[in-house]
């Protein structure tokens, strides 16, 4: 069941599955007609909707592609480790040898810094600029999915799209969040929802403007953010009551233009900032 996040400001709608999306889809009025759909070459509300469904396997193949790449350069090789002493180990570890305690060996070990335990909330915005090209967007998610399949060798992780925007100038909140199938994932599906124009930019946005109650404007204006980026983020861990640990991609983070144009180093730069190689 959908769960709202209301205040006086904000009106956010959480979905825990794929499923209570397209049932809240189909409650949703066109946007736009089958006209302007066809002007702006967006993939159409009946397309989308399959595809929210089912998946879609062009989606699988883009992603498939980089993930293979990815996984050339080991960025899934299985868990946080870090270099420890051991009576067995594969070298010596010449200090402790000096120290008097010649049996010590180095070996790699758990990270112990890591809780396994717990999971990884990964929120990640889909209302992007209208700037950012198809083949950007494709890699954007890609990335965004690469990072995370990679956090999950180690430790649970939930990955949420949000489609988030303002109405007018009273700078209220108004969106849904979607959580994805990942455990185990559904790449058809997964893939689509990240990469696609057509559920960052139709369902997703028509979305923002039923609950924003307005059927007139055909623009997203953006919410917490008149101090910034750094404002913005803070807004989306406060409203979902994330951890500090928690992950939050916003729509024009400082470091879009890697994640765009070069995701296998993005993603480098994410384990290495979250301690994973």
């Amino acid at each position: 069941m959908a769960r709202s996040h209301k205040s006086d400001r904000d009106n956010i709608k959480s979905f825990d599955s794929l499923e209570e999306f397209h049932a809240y889809c189909e409650t949703v009025p066109l946007r736009y007609s089958q006209h302007l759909q066809e002007f702006f070459r967006m993939q159409r509300w009946d397309s989308c909707m399959r595809d929210l469904q089912n998946g879609n396997l062009a989606s699988v193949d883009a992603a498939q592609s980089l993930i293979d790449k990815m996984a050339d350069e080991n960025i899934f090789s299985e868990g946080a480790t870090e270099l420890s002493t051991s009576l067995a180990g594969f070298m010596p570890c010449v200090p402790n040898a000096i120290s008097g305690q010649p049996n010590d060996m180095f070996t790699f070990v758990p990270n112990e810094d890591v809780t396994l335990t717990s999971p990884l909330r990964i929120y990640f915005e889909t209302t992007v600029p209208q700037t950012i090209s198809e083949r950007e967007l494709t890699n954007r998610g890609i990335a965004i999915l690469c990072f995370a399949l990679a956090m999950s060798r180690m430790r649970t992780v939930e990955v949420h799209a949000l489609s988030i925007s303002a109405s007018g100038n009273a700078g209220h909140a108004y969106g849904v969040a979607v959580r994805l199938p990942t455990t185990p994932i559904d790449l058809a599906r997964v893939a689509w929802v990240m990469t696609s124009q057509g559920y960052a930019r139709n369902l997703g946005f028509s979305c923002v403007k039923h609950l924003q109650n307005d059927g007139r404007g055909s623009g997203l204006s953006l919410a917490w953010c008149n101090a910034g980026n750094r404002d913005r983020e803070l807004s989306i861990r406060d409203t979902f009551n994330l951890e500090e640990t928690d992950v939050v991609i916003i729509r024009e983070s400082e470091d879009q233009r890697l994640m765009c144009s070069n995701p296998i180093q993005w993603v480098k730069n994410m384990l290495a900032k979250h301690h994973t190689i």
